[in-house]
Order: structure tokens, then sequence, then C-alpha cells
């Protein structure tokens, strides 16, 4: 072929050429396209997620504020109706106490008739008493130390016991009832290990009642050694300042027993017996008022036999005949002969003679592993 002239089969290979170019050129830029395409879909993807991803956080955190309310409000309703179970439990407790009496009325009221009758023949016309007025002083004395403990036992929700040590400054060298009250709040901490306000009110509790026992007798142990500086004030001193001094004291042992449950904010014993004092004033005055005039009808005013106030021991063995059990389940039987009693907390009341022993009231009592089986 000539030179500079091309054949056909040439121009056809330079035009297949240029146009597989130009699709390439046009392929590139669709790819292109698409890729910027691509792009703009994924910013406005990216966008619109942290959109959603603000607004579920707003939203987590709305129903994080919802759940803190919620909470906050049925912790106030467990504690409502923890102190409405207490309330609940005091009444059941005297009305289960009204029923029994009530069926043993019969019975009790034969014997009681022909004592008193016998009765009757000894005693003095004037500055004498009934069993009946007795026994209503007595329970008016459960009553207000069974309100005094609960109401104290309250004002310790939500606090939590610390059971490291019963004795703290002020306490080095402990009582009686100091040791044996630190023995059985030992015994409740395993009875009642999720429930502290339980726990603290029936070591109050059994604390008052046995302060109690001991300072309406008080005329039987006028030569302890323990009791002398109490009956030295009660002897020179007025009633208004004896009143003041024995609440006072009681206040101080309670101060005891709210350490022994665990309770201990670290100040001295002289300190947090005023707060009690302080926060119970008004039922330890009614509560020292009672005791009191149970010591003086007790000790002035019975002239047949005597009568005596029933506080049941550590360790004594149950006798429903004789006792009735506080704070259990209905589905709890108590067969006698079967628990032993870890403390009282309601006293009993009997009256005895040379020739009879009639219980008028029965003590409350808590008993070892009640709720253990």
């Amino acid at each position: 072929m000539p030179f500079g002239f091309f054949s056909r089969d040439s121009a056809c290979s330079s035009m297949d050429g240029l146009g597989a170019e130009q699709e390439i050129v046009k392929r590139e830029d669709a790819s292109r396209r698409r890729v910027e395409n691509w792009e703009t879909l994924y910013k406005l993807l990216h966008k619109e997620l942290l959109h959603k991803e603000a607004e579920a956080a707003d939203i987590i955190r709305k129903k994080d504020e919802e759940f803190a309310e919620q909470t906050r409000a049925m912790k106030e309703l467990e504690a409502e109706l923890r102190r409405a179970k207490t309330a609940a439990e005091v009444q059941r407790q005297f009305a289960e106490s009204a029923r029994r009496r009530h069926e043993d009325a019969v019975e009790l009221l034969g014997r009681r008739t022909v004592e008193l009758d016998v009765a009757q023949t000894f005693l003095p016309i004037v500055e004498t008493v009934t069993d009946t007025h007795i026994v209503r002083l007595v329970k008016e004395l459960n009553y207000e130390i069974s309100q005094a403990a609960t109401s104290l036992a309250e004002s310790y929700e939500g606090i939590p016991p610390l059971h490291s040590t019963h004795f703290s400054p002020g306490l080095s060298q402990p009582t009686v009832h100091r040791t044996r009250i630190a023995e059985v709040a030992d015994r409740l901490v395993y009875l009642y290990p999720n429930d502290a306000i339980t726990l603290l009110q029936i070591v109050v509790q059994a604390l008052m009642v046995d302060l109690a026992r001991a300072h309406i007798h008080r005329w039987r142990f006028e030569r302890s050694t323990g009791l002398s500086e109490i009956f030295a004030i009660l002897r020179a001193e007025d009633r208004t300042d004896v009143e003041e001094w024995l609440a006072s004291k009681f206040a101080g042992h309670i101060a005891m027993a709210v350490t022994s449950a665990g309770h201990n904010d670290g100040r001295d014993l002289e300190a947090r017996g005023q707060m009690v004092l302080s926060q119970l004033k008004r039922q330890l005055g009614d509560i020292v008022r009672l005791i009191l005039e149970l010591n003086e009808v007790i000790g002035q005013k019975v002239h047949d036999g005597w009568m005596e106030m029933d506080c049941v021991g550590l360790g004594e063995i149950f006798d429903p005949d004789g006792m009735e059990a506080a704070y259990r389940s209905p589905e709890d039987t108590v067969v006698k002969g079967r628990r032993e009693v870890l403390c009282t907390t309601a006293l009993g009341l009997c009256r005895k003679s040379d020739t009879a022993h009639v219980r008028l009231l029965k003590a409350m009592v808590v008993l070892d592993g009640l709720h253990g089986g």
C-alpha cells in the first residue's frame, strides 16, 4: 500500500479505539456520579443517625428520671407499708389477747369470784383496789411501752445497723440489764436478719418491760446495791422530780438498747440518752407515771396475798397456759414445751396467796427460733 494512504480496515480500527475511549470516559463519569450520589446519601444517613442518637439519648435520660422517681415513690410506699404492718401487728396482738381472755372469761370469773369473796373478808373498807383496776393499769403500761418502742424504731427507718459492738464509751461496765439485752439482740439478729426495725422494736420493748417490772416491785429489792441510788432519791424527792429523774434513767437504758441493736452514732451514752429523752419525752412520762402508780397500788393497797408482775426470762420454756407468743405469723404453730422464750414484750399479772395462784393477765413473749422453725 502506497505511503500516505490508510486502508479501510485501519480506519475502522481507529474509529473503534476512539469509541472505546469515549465509552471508558462515560463509564468513569457514571462511576464518579454514583460515588458522589453514595457520598451524598451517606452524609444524609449519617446526619439522620446523629439526630436519632440524640433523640434516643434524650428518651433514655427521661426514662432514667422517670425510673428514679418511681423507685423513690416505691421506697416511700414500702416504708409506709412497713409502718402499717407494725401497727397492724400491735393491734392484732391486742385483739388476739382480748379474744383469748374472752374465751377464758367464764372459768376465770368463777375462780376470781371465789377468791374475791374470801379476800373481801380481810380487806379494809378504804384504800383498797380491785383486780380489774390493776389489770387496766398493766394494760395501759404495756400499750405505752409498745407505742414508745414502735416510735423509736421507726425513727431509724432507712438507717442500716452495724452489729460490730454492743458496748461503747459510757458502757464499759455493763449492768445485768445491758448484758441480758445484748444477748437478746444477738439472738434476734438471726431471727430478723432483714428486718432491723422489728429487731430494734423488740429490743427496746423487752428492755422497758424488764425495767418496768423492777421498778414496780422495787419495794422487794430495796437492799439491792444496784438500786440503792434509785430508792434514796425516791424517798427524798417529790413526785415530779422522781418522774423526771426516772424518765432520764430510762432514756439512758434505751440508748444502750439502741446500741445493742447495732445503731451507734459514736456519741457517748449521756448524749444519746438525752436524744432519746427529747424524742420520747411524752411517752416516757406516761410510762413512769404508770410504773409509780402500780408500785404504790401493789405495794400498799393489796392486802390479801400479793400481786406480781409476770416477766418471763431468757431461756424459759414456753407455756401457752401462762404466756402468749408475740411477733409470729398466723401459720406458725406454737407447741407447749417445744420453744424457749427469748424475751418478754408485755407484762403479765398474777395474784398469789397461800391458797391460790390466779393468772389475771398473760405475758407476751418472743420465742427463740420462732421464724426459723
